[in-house]
């Protein structure tokens, strides 16, 4: 099969590979969750019972970790919707200055100021596996949201869709 520049046929193999590479590991085809920008939400991991929580260390970039219930502002998350996709920013309630971002180079997530980075490394899309769980998945790695034990900082890692990476999104008030 031959293929040439200018042709109609020609669009053919990238609709092709658009459709093959959406099969791929850590891609799973679903639909991505819309978030309701009015409330406020809370990420509840499978595995450890944990909530995401953005931790107040008085640091440049503190964690993000896994917490038991406490009915935080820290633990509550508003979505701003990305320009581009239909990816969020998460900001904490407690400080809507700071968002979860992973590092690429630790594949650990920390607080970064918003404004500051403006890399795809910010922006994040939750994906239904079914049963009302979700994977958080980062725009730019394409790695999931992993939960690493109470207490412990939030990773990001390889989707394979396990209860570490398996989340309940809430809308709380």
């Amino acid at each position: 099969m031959k293929f040439q520049r200018g042709k109609v046929g020609a669009f053919f193999p990238i609709l092709i590979l658009a459709y093959w590479t959406s099969l791929l590991p850590g891609s799973f085809c679903q639909q991505p969750l819309v978030l309701n920008l009015k409330t406020v939400q809370t990420f509840q991991n499978r595995h450890d019972s944990g909530f995401l929580t953005a931790i107040g260390v008085q640091s440049r970039n503190p964690p993000v970790t896994s917490e038991l219930w406490g009915n935080l502002k820290s633990q509550k998350w508003k979505g701003v919707k990305a320009y581009f996709s239909t990816s969020y920013q998460l900001r904490p309630v407690s400080n809507q200055q700071r968002l979860l971002e992973v590092n690429t180079l630790t594949g650990l997530t920390y607080q970064d100021t918003v404004g500051m980075g403006l890399w795809d490394s910010e922006y994040w899309q939750m994906l239904h596996l079914g049963g009302g769980s979700y994977i958080i998945k980062n725009y730019k790695t394409g790695n999931c949201l992993t939960s690493t034990g109470l207490g412990e900082p939030v990773a990001v890692e390889l989707c394979n869709s396990g209860r570490r990476q398996q989340w309940t999104v809430r809308d709380r008030k």
